[in-house]
């Protein structure tokens, strides 16, 4: 605000519209003063301004006092935004959250510090850029096969243990479409949401027919074969996801410890 401060005037100009004056009608007021409003007036869209103030609370750590004292924090120096941020090193709000009982946002935390650490890995990056030419010197491309794979699945494992709603049917089908574009198996995003889920279906996917078309065969193979139909999904599961590397290094341990987890109880 300080840098488009107009000395006399209650407007300013507006940093990217031409002709466009901004008013702050709150610039003049202290953070308490505005928690002292928002605690007294009710809300226009009919929120609890005291629930709002007690999620602060808890961010802070416990702090929240509202009196002008300069030797304690005020709840607004906590910060929300997006839950997923990677700019800033750690999530000190969230943490303070899950270390005040809120157990289920867990996954969220360690879903958001993981792709912290794996934005910055360069194995987990494309030499190349979308349009063909090589990255910058930095080597960050897009994110490779194996790794967009690897975070949609932790995406979906959030979603599950959290209860959280982090992402729908039609964002996976546009998923979907992009990674078959891509050149990558298509159905894959299905198929790894089945994965997680232990077999269930996505709520929209009996939309798909080949996906359809393709299980019935798999449950009729299984059925005439006496294999589970659960093992067979977890071996294709894992060999599609190996399918767009050029060096598949640890498929067939995967597949042993598969087969593995379904033979030894069988034999107990």
């Amino acid at each position: 605000m300080a840098a488009h401060h107009i000395e006399g005037q209650l407007f300013r100009p507006h940093a990217d519209l031409p002709k466009a004056w901004v008013y702050t009608p709150i610039e003049a007021l202290s953070t308490d003063d505005v928690w002292f409003y928002l605690l007294q007036a009710p809300s226009p869209w009919g929120g609890d301004n005291g629930n709002l103030a007690a999620l602060y609370k808890r961010a802070s750590g416990g702090e929240c006092p509202l009196v002008i004292d300069t030797s304690t924090p005020s709840c607004g120096n906590s910060r929300f935004g997006c839950w997923v941020c990677t700019v800033v090193e750690k999530d000190h709000a969230m943490e303070s959250l899950v270390e005040d009982g809120e157990e289920r946002f867990e996954p969220l935390l360690a879903l958001r510090d993981y792709l912290k650490q794996v934005r910055e890995n360069p194995e987990s990056r494309m030499n190349v850029r979308r349009n063909g030419r090589p990255a910058a010197a930095d080597g960050k491309g897009p994110f490779t096969h194996r790794a967009r794979v690897e975070i949609l699945k932790r995406l979906m494992m959030a979603q599950k243990h959290s209860g959280e709603k982090l992402i729908d049917s039609d964002e996976l089908a546009a998923v979907d479409q992009v990674w078959t574009q891509e050149g990558m198996p298509r159905g894959l995003v299905f198929k790894l949401w089945r994965h997680v889920n232990e077999g269930e279906p996505m709520p929209d996917e009996k939309n798909d027919s080949m996906l359809s078309q393709e299980e019935k065969l798999l449950e009729e193979v299984c059925r005439d074969a006496d294999l589970p139909i659960e093992l067979v999904r977890k071996l294709r599961d894992i060999e599609e996801e190996f399918s767009a590397l050029k060096r598949r290094h640890g498929l067939p341990e995967q597949m042993r410890e598969v087969v593995r987890q379904f033979v030894e109880p069988a034999k107990t």
